[in-house]
């Protein structure tokens, strides 16, 4: 009985795992349960034992897997950075970029119009949460500190993702000589000091 219930837990992260895949490379819309079935070289009748109310029911499964491993994630690398903005900037962005790209803007405005609209509000709320806020946090303590002028830290927070998922997409096309690590040091630190060369 355990092995049955060890292979269906298996069995459901393969699912979880190849239609997270596709739904955060192509987007709600643009994937189908055939595609997930077909990735799975599965029967598609087959996938809905594991989603019987078909592709919402699992789009919502993997963002709630995927926004609570972010979550996690950003807390983590926060936790164990210095407390310097610029350190857990870092830690930050050094961690997105090691992740599947999760590309928000697509998720709030084009996924969320074709989900029902109790799940559109609650997805926002959930990238809100394991994404924003995390940052949004490190950003307001540093102003608490004094260390950084009176912004809105929503809009910065907004902005790094943003940068973030470009990086990402421009490392993975070799068109610059540098990593996407790389080039997210240099985006914070544009960030903290300006473009503007200053005299000392």
């Amino acid at each position: 009985m355990a092995t049955d219930t060890l292979e269906i837990s298996e069995s459901r992260a393969r699912v979880l795992d190849a239609a997270e895949k596709l739904f955060m490379e192509r987007g709600y819309a643009s994937v189908t349960m055939r595609h997930i079935a077909d990735a799975l070289g599965m029967k598609q009748a087959a996938l809905y034992y594991h989603a019987p109310n078909g592709k919402e029911q699992l789009y919502r499964e993997v963002v709630n897997r995927h926004m609570s491993h972010q979550r996690q994630g950003l807390e983590k690398v926060i936790a164990a950075a210095p407390p310097t903005l610029e350190a857990q900037l870092s830690a930050i962005t050094d961690w997105l970029v090691e992740q599947a790209p999760v590309d928000l803007m697509r998720m709030v405005r084009s996924d969320a119009v074709q989900i029902s609209e109790s799940y559109a509000q609650e997805l926002i709320q959930q990238v809100d949460y394991a994404m924003m806020q995390p940052i949004t946090n490190i950003i307001r303590a540093a102003q608490e500190r004094g260390e950084v002028r009176r912004i809105v830290p929503e809009m910065v927070s907004g902005m790094l993702l943003a940068l973030t998922n470009w990086a990402v997409y421009f490392d993975s096309t070799n068109r610059f000589s540098i990593t996407s690590k790389m080039m997210m040091r240099q985006v914070i630190e544009l960030m903290l000091n300006g473009m503007i060369e200053r005299s000392v």
